[in-house]
């Protein structure tokens, strides 16, 4: 993601595609070692 962002522009869509991606990814990661729910932000 950094080098797309690097390469693209912070605000093109597929770094924004890539940041989303790694926020759900994120979100599951919490809920799994928490066993809790966890919510967007």
């Amino acid at each position: 993601m950094m080098s797309a962002a690097s390469d693209l522009g912070m605000n093109h869509p597929q770094v924004l595609e890539y940041s989303q991606k790694l926020d759900e990814m994120h979100n599951l990661i919490l809920k799994l070692k928490y066993n809790r729910k966890v919510t967007a932000d």
